[in-house]
């Protein structure tokens, strides 16, 4: 791996982490997949209970739990409303609505994971795979450092599409 690429990473983590899960909201039109089978649980910062499915998926040949979770019913409370991105009162509530919650702490450390994935030689697919990894690993929480990352690579993906190939895996 390149050092320089290393050294944006661990900038970029110092820069866009802040303790809090990050939220990646699914596209409205997003028809869920049988395998998610969603299992009711109790979320004790919600106080209630949600729907949640776990799914594993491979970016650059690591599996990485993604964790979905829907509303059953509406809830008020600010902690719920804020957790799906509902407004006041559950405006907008939408009880097909998906979210995916990134850890709110990272799940590896940075060198343990360079250390597994080959990034030597990188292409848009690697590159949109390590935006991905970084979110769902709990490093970032900030949707700029795609931006960031994608400059300093100068790279011509679009970061709209760095969670529209997410998914697509799922």
């Amino acid at each position: 791996m390149p050092v320089e690429l290393k050294t944006t990473l661990e900038k970029l983590y110092e820069k866009y982490f802040l303790p809090g899960n990050y939220i990646i909201d699914f596209p409205e039109n997003y028809q869920d997949k049988e395998s998610f089978n969603f299992t009711e649980k109790y979320n004790s910062i919600l106080d209630t209970c949600i729907l949640e499915s776990i799914q594993t998926i491979k970016l650059l040949d690591i599996p990485v739990e993604v964790i979905i979770h829907k509303p059953i019913k509406k809830v008020h409370r600010y902690e719920f409303e804020n957790h799906f991105g509902f407004g006041g009162h559950c405006e907008g509530f939408n009880s097909n609505k998906k979210i995916i919650l990134c850890p709110k702490y990272k799940k590896i450390e940075l060198d343990e994971l360079l250390s597994k994935i080959d990034i030597d030689i990188l292409n848009d697919n690697k590159i949109i795979e390590l935006c991905l990894i970084m979110f769902l690993l709990g490093f970032w929480n900030k949707r700029q450092a795609i931006n960031d990352l994608l400059n300093f690579l100068k790279s011509e993906i679009n970061p709209d599409t760095i969670f529209e190939y997410l998914f697509q895996k799922l």
